[in-house]
C-alpha cells in the first residue's frame, strides 16, 4: 500500500495513476466495478484539495470496505489528519487564493455587496446572480441575506463544485482594476490611509470618495464595489477609497476628523493626480454614509491660515450619496420616529467616550446632517432596502440593523431640503427616484454638460 496524503485512488499495481491530483470522487467503476478488489489491487491516496477533509471519512469507510485491519485504518487516517494540520502559511499564495473557505466567501460577498455595511444584504444590494437566487437563499424571508445565509449557500457551491473551480460570486465583478495609488497615508495613524483609482482623461479627472460603513468598530475600503468603480472609472470619474480610525481606537468624531483630512489630502494631490477639485463627491453605507453626509452639510472647514498646505484645502462637496445612512445620531429622535426603536442598540458612552451629556448633544448636533444642512448645501442621493410601511423583522438581530438603517432617516432629511430648496432623491422598494444608481447620480451631478 502507498499512503500519500489525500483522496484515496484505487489504481492497478504497475500502473500509473491518470489523475495527478486525485480524481473527483472515488472510483468505484474501475477497476472496482464487478465484485470485490483482487490481491494485486492497492490504495493510493494522492495529494489532499483544500476541501479533502469529506474523503477522509469516505477513505476509512473504503478502507474498512476492502478488509484491511483497523490498525490500517487508523494508519491511513492520521496519515491524512496530519497533512490537513499542515499550516495555512506553508500553501503558496495561488493555493490560498484558488482555495477560499466558508468564511472568506462570505466576507468577499459582503465586501460586493453590503453596501450600508450592516453586516446583511438587502435584495437592492445584490448583485444580478445573488439577485435571480435570492428569494430561496433567504431562508426566513425577512427580505435580508445574513452570514449565516451566506454560509450555508456559500458551503452548497462548495459541495457542488467539489473544489475544482473558484466560486462565481467573488469573481462576479470581474475584480477590481489595480489602484493608481494604494495605501497612500493621508494622516499619522496606522488606519489613515486611502487607494486612488485615477480615471483616463486629458483633462483634469472629477474625483468620488468611498467611505466604508461598520458602525464605527469594522469595516474596510476594499468594501468599495467594483461595480461603481469600473462605471464611474469608464465615465472619467476618478475614485478614492479610504480607512479610518474605528472609536475603539478613538471616539467620534475621530472618525470625521480623518475623513475630513482625507479629503482635503486629495484636493491637495489636485495636481499630481489630475484630478478637479471643484468637482468631488462623496459616497458610503450606514457610518460611511453618516460620514459622507457630515462632509455635504457641514460649513467649510479649512484653515487658510494653517501652516499645513493640506488643511488650507476645502471641505465643501459638490454632492453626496448614501445606503442606509443615519442623517442624525441623536438616539432621542430615534425612539421618537424609527419603528420599534425603544432603547439604544448600543452604549452612546462606547460612541462618543466618557463623557457630559452637554457635550454629548452638541457632538451629536455637530456631526448630524439633520442639524447641519442649510439652503448651500449640495443634493443627496439616498438609498434604503426597506418601504416606510414595512412591517419589523421578527429576529431581533435583523430588527435592529433594520431600525438603525431605517428609511425613516432619509425621510425626514429629504422633508428637511426639499423646504430648502435643495435636491434630495429618496430611493427604496417601490418608490420613483430621478437615479437609477450612484453612478448614475455621480455622472449627472460631477460631469460637465455638453453645450
Amino acid at each position: 500500500m502507498i499512503i500519500h496524503a489525500g483522496r484515496f485512488v484505487a489504481a492497478k499495481t504497475g500502473r500509473r495513476a491518470k489523475h495527478p491530483q486525485g480524481p473527483p470522487a472515488l472510483r468505484r467503476d474501475k477497476p472496482f466495478a464487478g465484485g470485490k478488489p483482487t490481491a494485486r489491487r492497492r490504495v493510493i491516496m494522492r495529494p489532499l484539495p483544500w476541501r479533502g477533509a469529506d474523503r477522509l471519512l469516505e477513505g476509512i469507510y473504503f478502507m474498512r470496505k476492502r478488509r484491511l485491519s483497523c490498525v490500517l485504518a487508523l494508519v491511513g487516517a492520521a496519515a491524512v489528519i496530519g497533512f490537513l494540520a499542515v499550516p495555512v502559511a506553508a500553501q503558496s499564495d495561488s493555493q490560498r487564493e484558488g482555495s477560499p473557505s466558508v468564511a472568506d466567501l462570505v466576507r468577499r460577498q459582503l465586501d460586493l455587496d453590503d453596501k450600508d455595511g450592516d453586516g446583511k444584504i438587502g435584495k437592492s444590494e445584490a448583485g444580478p446572480r445573488l439577485r435571480r437566487s435570492f428569494d430561496l437563499v433567504d431562508r426566513d424571508r425577512d427580505g435580508f441575506l445574513d452570514s449565516d445565509e451566506l454560509a450555508q449557500l456559500a458551503e452548497q457551491l462548495q459541495s457542488r463544485w467539489n473544489g475544482r473551480r473558484r466560486p462565481a460570486q467573488a469573481n462576479r465583478n470581474g475584480g477590481k482594476p489595480t489602484p493608481t495609488q494604494a495605501e497612500v497615508a493621508y494622516g499619522p495613524h496606522p488606519r489613515n490611509v486611502l487607494d486612488f483609482w485615477r480615471a483616463e482623461s486629458s483633462s483634469p479627472a472629477p474625483l468620488a470618495v468611498f467611505i466604508h460603513g461598520g458602525g464605527f468598530v469594522g469595516g474596510s475600503k476594499e468594501a468599495l464595489d467594483a461595480r461603481t468603480l469600473r462605471e464611474l472609472l469608464k465615465a472619467g470619474i476618478s475614485v478614492a477609497a479610504l480607512h479610518y480610525r474605528f472609536v475603539t481606537q478613538s471616539p467620534l468624531p475621530a472618525a470625521h476628523h480623518d475623513c475630513r483630512r482625507a479629503l482635503q489630502f486629495l484636493r491637495s494631490k489636485s495636481e499630481e493626480w489630475n484630478i478637479d477639485k471643484t468637482r468631488v463627491g462623496a459616497f458610503g453605507g450606514s457610518a460611511g454614509a453618516q460620514v459622507s453626509m457630515y462632509l455635504a452639510f457641514h460649513d467649510e472647514m479649512a484653515d487658510p491660515q494653517s501652516d499645513d498646505p493640506v488643511e488650507r484645502e476645502s471641505t465643501r462637496l459638490t454632492c453626496v450619496a448614501t445606503t442606509g445612512g443615519q442623517t442624525t445620531l441623536d438616539l432621542s429622535w430615534w425612539r421618537e420616529h424609527i419603528p420599534g426603536y425603544e432603547e439604544p442598540h448600543r452604549d452612546p458612552k462606547l460612541v462618543f467616550g466618557a463623557i457630559a451629556r452637554d457635550e454629548y448633544l452638541k457632538r451629536v448636533s455637530q456631526l448630524s446632517a439633520l442639524t447641519l444642512v442649510s439652503k448651500d448645501d449640495p443634493p443627496i442621493f439616498m438609498v434604503y432596502a426597506m418601504k416606510p410601511d414595512s412591517r419589523i423583522p421578527d429576529e431581533p438581530k435583523r430588527a435592529i440593523n433594520w431600525k438603525v438603517h431605517h428609511v425613516a432617516f432619509g425621510a425626514a432629511l429629504k422633508e428637511k431640503m426639499d423646504a430648502l430648496g435643495i435636491e434630495a432623491d429618496l430611493a427604496y422598494p417601490g418608490s420613483t427616484t430621478n437615479y437609477n444608481s450612484i453612478p448614475e447620480f455621480f455622472i449627472a451631478k460631477l460631469k460637465p454638460r455638453r453645450s
